[in-house]
């Protein structure tokens, strides 16, 4: 119930999106404690007159870090996203391969079909910018230098 309330309440607020909503990233990481705190309250059955705050205290705190991890996530993305601004327009590459780009860079895989829907291209142009993006250039390294 603590979590189907926690819910309620930032959707009332207007918060929707699931990454914000649920806490399972910080469940997965802190099982143990999830299931301590839930044998504390439960006590091996379901009862009214048991105290629910420690489980409220801890879902609280689950949702409260896992703001914390997503607004750090966000920060880290955002510097990722303008150092490639800076790596395309030295490159010459179009603006809108830094979809592709953030993607690479963080591990995903970058699909032609992915790259499309982001970048709100066609898929000859996209096939396009693949080719470009992998032509050889001659063009100073603006981070890694040979020398």
């Amino acid at each position: 119930m603590a979590r189907c309330l926690q819910a309620v309440v930032l959707a009332r607020e207007g918060i929707l999106e699931p990454q914000f909503c649920g806490i399972e990233e910080y469940l997965g990481s802190h099982t143990a404690e999830c299931y301590d705190v839930l044998a504390q309250v439960g006590q091996g059955a379901w009862t009214p007159q048991n105290d629910a705050r420690p489980w409220i205290r801890f879902c609280l705190r689950a949702q409260y870090r896992q703001a914390q991890i997503l607004l750090r996530r966000t920060a880290e993305m955002n510097r990722l996203w303008d150092e490639l601004e800076v790596l395309v327009n030295h490159i010459g590459l179009p603006d809108r391969m830094i979809f592709a780009l953030a993607d690479a860079a963080v591990g995903l895989g970058v699909r032609n079909a992915t790259y499309r829907s982001s970048a709100e291209v066609s898929e000859n142009l996209a096939s396009g910018d693949r080719e470009l993006s992998v032509r050889p250039r001659k063009t100073e390294w603006p981070y890694f230098s040979s020398k």
